[in-house]
């Protein structure tokens, strides 16, 4: 319970002496602390009215020894009818026998009315703290229930859901999955959890089992989490298909777990299988027939296109973008005109209709093509998608061609025949005038056949040319008649020769057309890209028979797509070759950062850092991580009083040349400080906003302390000169007023009361001698004759000196020294005078803070701890003087070794610890002050071993 806050603390106080309940109040009262308290006399009547109503009181106080019940039986029947408020016992027997069976019995703490150990300051401290602590266990109690429903929750959510949860750790070892498990791989958890990993990825099918083993190592390695999909054996030996996700990693007593997520997708993989093949026959289907599909957005004008339709407009699909007006850029010129006015007839008609035109590929070949189109309309009737399909027809046009002649001429033919039928029987003439037309119409199919832009073939089984247009000839350079007869593979490059006995073998087995690119060989021995695309043709009994082959020159396509690869490796080269520069460079620039002794940064105006080149966790204490992932910045671990210096240095350099060099104090993870040189520049964009700053920072610690060593040795040489000077003129005056003394003393000696007032005098005189000797000692410590002398042993003397003023300020002292501490030569008396300062300055600093109240059974019997350690390394000994007391606040530590500094209203001339300073100045040793994490201040001497 916090007491600061405004509402009050209700106290039910059962009390049967009316002076403990008074004085109960005014401690309360002198406190200052919000209450309001409830009496009752009698434990009997206290428990009655408790048991009604216990809700509206925070804590019940109660007297052990009172008529009747006592307080112990009053507490065990509360705790036994489950009053849900702490308890704290008084009682002025103080047994420690009592106190342990009052705590045993549930009493949450107690207090002995002792008024001599301050019982009446102890009460509001230890009732808050009492009703805190019970109030916090109440809470820990729910958030552990609210903790337990969750997990009850969670375990119910992992139970319910489909899918599979499961954790395994770096192992492979699976150490928990979900219950379901056993409905989707037929293995029970527990099957899992004994057979470890080998009941997990052994089933794993062999062409997915380097990828899995390969995502769990990079989990574990790098973090990275995984999605994966593989096949899995079940229990009963049918193959699943798995989607497997991790989902976290985290360490637990030191081993790597992830946590993840297990699905069967073997239906999803199905249906992908079958909708896949679907899709391959309808590609299959379409590139047969020659027909492909198309879609036209015209909101956005984006055009789409089948792989079929790129085959039929000769262009790639990887290096050719459909579009609107790509598409009216290849319809044949003659037939543009016509084919606008029908689509746009079409579209505002919106009727379906057929569209034949003619196009021309980037090789200058003419296709007839047809199209069909159908209408996507919006909910006002407007068009707003075309889609449709597009075939080539123009072998169909050029066997309807060919029909059409053949078809003329035999009509005309007909006609002649039924006309002249007589006369053609008896005149020779007319007969060879017909056949003359035949010939004709003969040689219109095979002009039409020989002067096509590709090269036509017809091959038999074994590979023996048996017929070949005339662009074919051309192609080869060779005469068709030295052509026929040779076999087809006699100019095809040897390289590509498998290539075409490849191209034979598919199209024998598929019985359809097969397409495929070789070079051929021409009659001067130069050589050409070709596209073949063939069909079979075969005999009565389905064996083959021959091959026709329309043969494309595509060495432009071919020269085009070299010299963009050529390019293109090109462009890499001069990639690796710059990398490779900026690698080198980047090495150079990270090997003078590594090696400079300052530490460099890079940091923004808000004090949080992206890099440093050190490790900056040797000097603060934090992590480069912690800075980057700005849990701290650089202006949290600047000391409070040097904050605005720093940022007022900042201000000032963005006013002038942008530099700035700054010394401050910086504190770190540990509580340490640590000085600082900082030296930097700040970048600006062009608008004049800060980007970021850069700069380089040293430790100056040592400097600084040395540079403090310096100032404080010369203020103690001049305060040692000023001390000798007053000591002189005090003492030469004190010499003659002693001398007069004694001279009255003499004259008066049977005056006791005289005498007696000189003695008092006298001692005033030699106090004043003694304050004068200190001065003069301070001003020259190594007057005394030093010797070999053991430290251990100057450190328990003086402590045994000192231990029965110890006793009666309750502070202990604890020794812990080592058995084995070399001599060293330097002075008994000044040694032990400097312990005797330490040890009673630390006892005081004890006496300044509030007795401890201790939540243990056992009180503590004192009130500080003063601890001496000593130890040697190398050539020095090592002396922690360290107390329990409130520590030295950090605007006093700069002074403390000042001679004539001190914090003392009351007594003490501050020259105590000057007066040690000098003393282990003039032993060739130091000495430190710091303060303790755990509280309290530490005193480091450190003397060298001659």
């Amino acid at each position: 319970m916090d007491v600061s806050k405004s509402v009050p603390l209700h106290i039910f106080l059962v009390e049967d002496d009316e002076f403990d309940r008074m004085a109960f109040h005014r401690s309360f009262k002198k406190a200052g602390i919000p209450h309001r308290i409830t009496e009752c006399a009698y434990a009997n009547k206290a428990f009655e009215l408790l048991r009604m109503d216990a809700s509206q009181f925070d804590i019940v106080v109660s007297d052990y020894k009172m008529p009747g019940m006592n307080g112990l039986e009053l507490c065990r029947k509360l705790i036994e009818i489950k009053i849900s408020l702490p308890i704290v016992m008084l009682t002025g027997t103080g047994s420690e026998q009592l106190a342990v069976e009052a705590l045993k019995a549930g009493v949450d703490d107690y207090v002995v009315k002792d008024p001599y150990q301050g019982y009446l300051e102890l009460l509001p401290i230890v009732i808050p703290e009492a009703v805190k602590k019970h109030t916090d266990a109440l809470a820990r109690k729910r958030a552990e229930k609210s903790l337990r429903e969750s997990e009850e929750k969670y375990r119910s959510l992992i139970t319910n859901i489909p899918d599979v949860t499961w954790t395994s750790d770096s192992q492979g070892d699976t150490t928990f999955v979900s219950q379901n498990i056993e409905t989707i791989y037929g293995y029970t958890p527990k099957e899992i959890y004994k057979e470890g990993k080998h009941l997990w990825l052994d089933r794993i099918h062999p062409e997915d089992v380097e990828n899995v083993t390969k995502a769990f190592e990079t989990l574990f390695e790098k973090g990275i989490s995984f999605d994966i999909e593989y096949r899995i054996k079940k229990k009963d030996g049918k193959w699943l298909w798995a989607h497997n996700r991790s989902i976290a990693t985290y360490e637990k007593d030191g081993i790597l777990y992830a946590d993840g997520v297990f699905a069967d997708i073997t239906e999803r993989k199905l249906a992908d299988e079958k909708l896949k093949k679907s899709e391959k026959l309808l590609r299959d289907a379409q590139h047969i027939g020659s027909l492909g599909h198309w879609d036209w957005n015209i909101d956005g004008d984006t055009l789409f296109w089948s792989e079929e339709v790129y085959r039929i407009f000769g262009v790639p699909p990887d290096y050719f973008q459909p579009s609107v007006e790509a598409f009216e850029g290849m319809i044949h010129p003659e037939d543009l005109e016509e084919f606008l006015d029908k689509r746009d007839f079409i579209l505002r008609v919106q009727k379906n209709a057929d569209i034949e035109h003619r196009i021309i590929r980037p090789d200058g070949d003419i296709r007839h093509v047809v199209e069909r189109t159908e209408f996507k309309l919006d909910d006002e009737g407007n068009v707003r998608q075309v889609i449709g399909i597009i075939q080539d027809i123009t072998e169909r046009k050029l066997m309807d061609e060919f029909h059409k002649i053949a078809l003329k001429n035999l009509q005309a033919t007909e006609e002649n025949l039924h006309i002249h039928i007589e006369e053609l029987r008896t005149s020779n003439d007319e007969l060879l005038r017909i056949q003359k037309q035949l010939e004709a119409s003969h040689q219109n199919y095979v002009d039409l056949y020989d002067f096509a832009p590709v090269g036509y073939f017809t091959i038999s089984a074994s590979g023996i040319i048996l017929k070949a247009n005339i662009t074919g000839t051309f192609m080869l350079g060779v005469e068709r008649s030295r052509l026929i007869g040779n076999p087809f593979a006699l100019f095809i490059n040897r390289d590509d020769q498998k290539i075409y006995h490849t191209h034979i073998i598919q199209l024998n087995a598929t019985q359809g057309k097969q397409t495929c690119e070789f070079r051929l060989v021409t009659k001067d021995k130069s050589q050409f890209h070709a596209q073949i695309e063939s069909i079979s043709l075969s005999d009565e009994n389905g064996n083959l028979d021959r091959i026709r082959s329309v043969i494309t020159d595509i060495t432009k396509r071919k020269q085009a797509e070299e010299a963009l690869q050529k390019a293109h490796d090109e462009l890499e080269r001069r990639v690796d070759e710059r990398t490779a520069k900026l690698q080198k460079s980047e090495t150079k620039y990270r090997q003078l950062i590594k090696n400079i002794p300052d530490i460099v940064y890079k940091g923004y105006k808000d004090g949080s850092v992206e890099f440093f080149n050190g490790n900056i966790e040797l000097l603060t204490g934090y992590g480069s991580d912690e800075f980057n992932s700005k849990k701290i910045k650089w202006f949290d671990i600047i000391v409070q009083e040097h904050v605005e210096v720093v940022k007022e240095c900042f201000i000032q350099a963005l006013k002038t040349d942008k530099f700035y060099n700054r010394e401050y104090k910086i504190k770190t993870k540990t509580g340490d400080t640590r000085w600082l040189r900082d030296r930097g520049y700040i970048v600006c964009d062009n608008d004049g906003e800060i980007e970021y700053v850069s700069g380089a920072f040293i430790d100056i610690t040592r400097t600084k302390n040395l540079q403090e060593q310096l100032v404080r040795s010369e203020r103690l040489a001049a305060t040692g000169q000023l001390a000798a000077s007053v000591a002189h003129e005090i003492n030469s005056p004190l010499q003659g007023i002693t001398a007069y003394l004694y001279s009255i003393e003499q004259s008066h000696k049977h005056n006791k009361e005289l005498i007696e007032d000189l003695d008092l005098i006298k001692v005033g005189f030699e106090r004043i001698r003694d304050t004068v000797q200190n001065l003069l000692d301070f001003n020259r410590p190594g007057l005394e004759t030093k010797q070999s002398v053991n430290l251990n042993r100057i450190i328990t003397t003086t402590a045994s000196l000192i231990q029965s003023h110890l006793k009666k300020q309750k502070v202990k002292i604890n020794l812990n020294l080592s058995p084995e501490l070399p001599e060293i030569f330097g002075s008994y008396q000044h040694l032990g005078q400097v312990f005797l300062n330490l040890i009673n300055n630390a006892a005081e600093s004890i006496a300044e803070i509030p007795r401890p109240v201790s939540e243990r059974v056992e009180r503590l019997s004192c009130r500080g701890l003063v601890t001496l350690v000593s130890h040697y390394k190398k050539d020095l000994i090592i002396v922690k003087v360290s107390d329990t007391g409130h520590g030295i606040s950090e605007n006093d530590m700069a002074h403390i070794f000042d001679p004539f500094y001190t914090k003392k209203k009351t007594k003490g001339m501050g020259i105590g610890l000057s007066v040690c300073y000098d003393i282990i100045n003039d032993h060739n040793g130091t000495i430190t002050a710091e303060n303790s994490p755990e509280g309290g201040a530490v005193f480091i001497i450190t003397l060298p071993i001659e």
